[in-house]
């Protein structure tokens, strides 16, 4: 019998444990793309920029996609738009609302129809980068993570580059939206979370987000795969204005979604919802009140720490501390000794922890009152 030398006998087993994995993953990446991801386009008189926003969904190289349009009863020509898609590409469903649902209720009903593995939405005057689905795809197959969010673009009505949005490590969800205009999630997620809350219109995405913080786990990506479309007529652009119904409402919306949030953990009591609201809208906030209380903050912080997923409560802290710094120096009634003498007591790190001459103004401030 012939025994082949010992170092031929390694080198074919390299060679077929190489051969072995390169089938996996080969499979594994055949698997990938046998996923189907349904993307919801709910579009309400979006005429302008709807034909640009459907040919970047059906333009990815992620080929395995539905695309299916939510006409929100529109009256100019966005029907007729989203069915030429449909005449031309069979990866297209045309569904129209008989009366005007808004947003939220539209997602619904897109989410329902969906047949996807993984889901997400766009709006009607943004669109995608090319790779943009594969490679959330790729994100969700190799980490097993639930929800994935992407770097955008903001651009000006004219498509032209205003500026990039960032998601930096240190942001964090409880305090903002973190997960911004692009993102890709398992179809679980949106069962897990009853869908979209439909009173909640103007957060419907937040809220969604927040609920899903309780059983989903999220992951960035570090690329702008997304184009943003920022004019004076979006809904965005009136709820940043103040005075304006759409602020108002957004503020009384926001204020809910934390409410419900905080309900779940038994810190309703707390005025929690109400905290948050102002520090998520950048509004006045005293910072004496909220340090009188900070042991109990820290003590129900470490209770949602222990039911959470992709809770990061060094990044809370972290930001909520650059939020009261930002009070303090634009708001005089947050500049005086009993303050900071109240920082000193409970929270040094607000001023010892961060930028050294902008913590001494603060104290000069302080003192000066």
């Amino acid at each position: 019998m012939h025994i082949l030398p010992e170092n031929l006998t390694i080198r074919l087993q390299l060679h077929f444990w190489k051969w072995l994995k390169r089938i996996y993953w080969v499979t594994k990446e055949i698997n990938n793309h046998n996923k189907l991801v349904s993307i919801i386009l709910p579009v309400y008189n979006g005429e302008k920029h709807l034909a640009e926003s459907i040919g970047s969904c059906l333009a990815q190289t992620y080929r395995k996609i539905e695309l299916i349009i939510i006409n929100d009863a529109s009256t100019d020509k966005t029907l007729e738009i989203a069915e030429k898609f449909a005449q031309q590409d069979d990866r297209v469903t045309v569904y129209s609302n008989k009366t005007n649902q808004k947003l939220p209720a539209s997602l619904n009903t897109g989410h329902k129809m969906a047949r996807g593995n993984l889901l997400t939405w766009t709006s009607h005057d943004n669109s995608y980068n090319l790779k943009a689905i594969q490679k959330m795809v790729t994100t969700i197959e190799t980490t097993g993570t639930d929800i994935v969010y992407t770097d955008y673009n903001i651009i000006e009505d004219d498509g032209k580059f205003r500026r990039k949005v960032v998601h930096t490590e240190n942001s964090h969800l409880l305090l903002e939206n973190t997960v911004g205009a692009c993102f890709l999630y398992k179809q679980e997620v949106f069962k897990r979370n009853g869908g979209y809350n439909e009173n909640l219109h103007t957060v419907e995405d937040y809220d969604f987000w927040l609920r899903s913080l309780v059983h989903s786990k999220f992951q960035h990506i570090s690329e702008d795969l997304y184009n943003y479309r920022s004019h004076e007529n979006s809904l965005s652009s009136r709820i940043d204005e103040e005075e304006t119904h759409e602020n108002k409402n957004f503020r009384t919306v926001l204020k809910f979604s934390y409410l419900s949030f905080f309900q779940q953990f038994l810190l309703s009591k707390k005025d929690y919802a109400e905290l948050f609201t102002s520090l998520h809208r950048h509004e006045k906030i005293s910072v004496y009140n909220f340090l009188k209380k900070y042991e109990d903050f820290k003590r129900d912080i470490s209770i949602l720490d222990k039911k959470l997923y992709s809770f990061n409560p060094p990044s809370l802290f972290k930001n909520v501390d650059l939020k009261l710094r930002s009070s303090m120096h634009r708001q005089e009634e947050n500049q005086n000794l009993k303050t900071l003498l109240q920082i000193l007591l409970k929270r040094p790190t607000l001023l010892t922890g961060y930028d050294r001459r902008r913590s001494l103004q603060l104290i000069f401030k302080c003192l000066k009152k």
